[in-house]
């Protein structure tokens, strides 16, 4: 019997360590806030967004000489919750990822979260991606946007920058945490048989 479930075991957690053995996945959750002309209300117009997001190392290319394979970034499982004049805004779905991640409302405005050269396109997938700390109006493609925080009519390419702090954490591999299951199995099995 003892045999029997060790090897249902094996065979159970062998496939999950092989799918695994390429993925690298990082929870990604921030803040970003962008100023503008006195314009709301006397006020200063501020466009804020609090964001989150999984990123996924996935193989781009591999060398045919070499066998070293190049990475990029993807997104998935975006979730975006702004304020201010422009808002809704949404992160855009994109099979990968530039030097920027774009976040764009139903007019078409569009703020960009600035990614580090190194973290979109890479080598060594190991290393937790890495964002710039600024965010940028890249495009106003509405009135209010134009009125609000751009030159007074539609444009993309502005130079205008705010900040932004991101938070970056590995997401666990299924093996450890299968593993870490399969311990308090066991525990809770050798307590059950009196063993401890």
């Amino acid at each position: 019997m003892k045999t029997h479930l060790l090897v249902l075991v094996c065979l159970l957690v062998l496939p999950l360590s092989v799918a695994h053995a390429n993925s690298y996945t990082y929870d990604v959750e921030g803040m970003l806030a962008i100023s503008g002309h006195a314009t709301c209300d006397g006020a200063p117009c501020v466009e804020a967004l609090a964001f989150s997001f999984v990123w996924q190392y996935v193989p781009l290319t591999t060398n045919a000489l070499s066998g070293v394979t190049t990475y990029q970034g993807a997104t998935t499982h975006r979730h975006v919750t702004s304020t201010g004049p422009l808002a809704p805004f949404a992160l855009v779905s994109s099979p990968s990822v530039a030097a920027y991640i774009p976040f764009i409302n139903s007019a078409r405005d569009e703020i960009d979260l600035l990614v580090s050269f190194d973290s979109y396109i890479t080598e060594t997938p190991l290393v937790m991606p890495a964002f710039r700390g600024l965010a940028q109006l890249w495009g106003c493609q509405s009135e209010a946007c134009a009125q609000g925080f751009g030159p007074g009519e539609p444009r993309v390419g502005l130079p205008l920058y705010g900040p932004a702090t991101v938070h970056v954490t590995r997401v666990p591999e299924p093996m450890t945490l299968l593993l870490v299951a399969l311990g308090i199995l066991g525990f809770a099995g050798a307590r059950r048989a009196r063993w401890i």
